[in-house]
């Protein structure tokens, strides 16, 4: 687990380097694919902000989801581990999305 954190400035200026460089190279789907776990931690806040606007219901314990998985009883370095895992296997498919044409 993290002992500094980035901030906001920082956070900003890396994505928006990140975004623009995958733009330029016209490999925006590999960089969603890269990002998965941040696509998941942020997609799971805005559909807890929709479903709670338009039914008073939460899908999640709280959002971002980690801290669902958190408040369910698991540990940080569980929570961890996994997250690393999914973080694993989303870069794994966005390099193999590239396909071959990218690497020559």
């Amino acid at each position: 687990p993290a002992k500094v954190f980035m901030g906001d400035t920082g956070s900003m200026a890396l994505g928006g380097a990140v975004a623009a460089m995958a733009a330029l190279t016209r490999t925006e789907l590999a960089l969603v694919l890269v990002g998965g776990v941040y696509v998941l931690e942020t997609m799971s806040v805005a559909l807890q902000v929709i479903s709670y606007q338009t039914t008073r219901k939460r899908l999640f314990l709280m959002a971002p989801l980690h801290h669902h998985f958190e408040l369910k009883g698991w540990s940080e370095q569980k929570v961890v581990r996994v997250f690393w895992f999914l973080a694993l296997c989303s870069a794994t498919l966005g390099v193999i999305s590239l396909g071959p044409a990218f690497w020559r």
